[in-house]
């Protein structure tokens, strides 16, 4: 690892015109160890500065590069991004059937119990397929097999739930499923 000290200097001192071998010489001098010398300015060298430890400890991509092994495939980085997308649009949704609730409620309007009942199944439905949909954002990001399985159920349920009316499958929402679906299962041998 990369000390942000020796790096600096390292850094500085080329920038004054000094030599590769001057400023070796004066740091081993010094007391710092020849091969932490040479790595360090190979670092600068290359114009990889260091990153701080608790970055690299604490950071969620790092602790993804941790948990995955490797680096996260860009497939698997839009796939979430899509996910995102569409659990905004679900969290929009769920504002809205809950604002609904609350202005008949609330104006005392006309409305019947089923009507209401109507209303708390979709918003309770909205949360639960949110909450769903983080679990598997967590899943897809953190290269999970458990992630692609998760979405692809939940996905299929969606499917026999509104197989009653097929036009609702003709829309963005499956076409994004299908890609998502299509990406984690095309890296799910990479995923753990």
């Amino acid at each position: 690892m990369t000390d942000l000290g020796l790096y600096n200097f390292i850094k500085n001192e080329l920038a004054k015109g000094r030599t590769k071998d001057d400023i070796v010489a004066q740091l081993v001098q010094s007391g710092n160890k020849p091969d932490v010398v040479e790595e360090t300015y190979t670092a600068v060298s290359n114009g990889v500065a260091p990153v701080p430890v608790s970055l690299k400890q604490s950071s969620p991509i790092a602790l993804a590069a941790r948990t995955y092994g490797g680096e996260r495939p860009q497939a698997i980085t839009i796939a979430c991004v899509l996910l995102t997308v569409v659990l905004v649009f679900g969290l929009v949704q769920l504002m809205l059937v809950s604002g609904l609730v609350a202005m008949i409620l609330s104006t005392g309007g006309k409305t019947t119990l089923a009507t209401l009942i109507a209303l708390g199944r979709v918003g309770l439905l909205s949360i639960v397929l949110q909450l769903l949909l983080f679990a598997v954002i967590y899943g897809y990001w953190m290269m999970r097999r458990w992630g692609v399985y998760l979405y692809m159920t939940v996905f299929l349920l969606g499917l026999v739930l509104s197989a009653g009316s097929p036009m609702r499958l003709l829309n963005l929402g499956t076409l994004v499923a299908v890609i998502v679906i299509w990406i984690g299962f095309s890296h799910l041998e990479e995923m753990s």
